[in-house]
């Protein structure tokens, strides 16, 4: 594997570390809209 193909590995794989962490950020601010607007008013 040459030094091009390592890093073009490594930056794929960043780049689906980013959206993995997108949908997680996504998924966690769905949560909390959900804590607030459903859960907080039934307390």
């Amino acid at each position: 594997m040459t030094d091009g193909e390592k890093l073009d590995l490594i930056l794929s794989e960043i780049r689906e570390l980013k959206q993995f962490t997108t949908n997680m950020e996504t998924d966690i601010r769905d949560i909390k809209l959900t804590l607030e607007n459903e859960i907080r008013v039934n307390i």
